[in-house]
């Protein structure tokens, strides 16, 4: 439906609910950064690799690749079409 020039899925929930999982989302990985820097270890990540870190890299891959897919399509269709 839209209402005021917006659109809201029913499943997309609350936007306080997608808001908190993009801040926990950022909070996980600004705080690997920092304990990279405390442990004085940024210059390989991943050597000897932490346990959990090639799941988390690769949902991260995911979520970047997802995040620019959907503005890039945002853009195409404001845009172009």
């Amino acid at each position: 439906m839209r209402s005021g020039g917006t659109y809201r899925s029913p499943e997309a929930g609350t936007c306080g609910e997608r808001t908190r999982r993009d801040s926990i989302a950022l909070f996980a990985a600004v705080a690997g950064y920092a304990v990279h820097g405390w442990r004085r270890d940024t210059t390989n990540q991943f050597h000897p690799p932490a346990r959990g870190t090639q799941p988390f890299m690769l949902t991260l891959i995911v979520a970047e690749i997802g995040g620019w897919l959907v503005l890039a399509a945002g853009f195409l269709d404001s845009q172009v079409f």
